[in-house]
């Protein structure tokens, strides 16, 4: 035999002393297989409850990409769990989910662990390639994000019963990282919801009729040097900024403020 696929990405190994006049043949395939490792591809699928995806022996081959786009003929009415062959290959794939219909699929390689990719949502697993029992597994799960991507849009807070007499000020970050707040009378400031680790969030008041009182101010904040914010008491429409940076170990919020800002 003058060629074996012993090897992750199943490229051809030219066996010793054979092979006489193809090694630049061989040579530039695998050179081109390669680079096919490194780039996308897509593999299609039928409906059905399982499938298997097995990558070709030195040839080129969709499966072989760094990032696979599973894709299916037909409206998918089931989840699919899809076997990636061989068993034997240790390999990092972002594999995405681009079938039609909404379901899930189910990557696996032998007896180990899956990993299930939700429709139009792309994971980053590895493979353990350890023949029957080998294992797929999400390879983002145990990594620490320090901080997510911070939302990018302004919403108003959730404010209940703001009166003269007082009110709650209820905010939830998962909706966006900048709260604007129009308030004339005393407030509770309840601790936000959702925080991100490392999340940044901008919390703009503004005082219309002069009469902005003190304001009670969550435990979790805690202000440059120890010293809350005396908010305005204006009518000319200035505002006040107030600047949090969440830090999830001490679940605190750093807390500082310019005030006055012109309108």
């Amino acid at each position: 035999m003058g060629t074996t696929f012993n090897n992750d990405l199943r490229l051809t190994e030219i066996v010793s002393g054979t092979e006489e006049g193809n090694w630049g043949n061989l040579t530039n395939t695998n050179m081109q297989l390669l680079g096919e490792a490194f780039g996308y591809g897509e593999e299609e699928i039928t409906d059905g409850a399982t499938a298997t995806i097995t990558l070709q022996d030195g040839a080129a081959d969709a499966a072989r990409s760094f990032y696979l786009k599973i894709t299916s003929d037909v409206s998918m009415t089931q989840i699919c769990t899809i076997t990636i062959g061989p068993n034997s290959s240790s390999r990092v794939m972002f594999i995405e989910n681009g079938t039609t219909a909404g379901f899930d699929i189910v990557i696996s390689q032998g007896s180990g662990s899956n990993v299930t990719i939700p429709n139009g949502e792309a994971k980053m697993v590895y493979m353990d390639g350890v023949g029957a029992g080998a294992a797929v597994v999400d390879a983002m799960a145990a990594i620490k994000v320090l901080s997510t991507r911070q939302p990018d849009h302004v919403y108003a807070a959730t404010v209940t019963g703001l009166t003269a007499s007082g009110g709650n000020v209820d905010i939830d970050w998962s909706q966006g990282n900048i709260v604007r707040i129009t308030n004339d009378a005393a407030a509770t400031f309840n601790a936000p919801t959702n925080p991100a680790d490392g999340g940044n969030y901008l919390i703009i008041v503004e005082t219309t009729t002069g009469a902005q009182a003190s304001w009670t101010w969550p435990a979790s904040f805690k202000w440059r040097n120890n010293a809350a914010p005396t908010l305005t008491t204006s009518t000319g429409g200035e505002k006040d900024v107030i600047t949090l940076i969440y830090d999830a170990t001490d679940s605190v919020y750093l807390a500082s403020y310019t005030l006055s800002h012109p309108a």
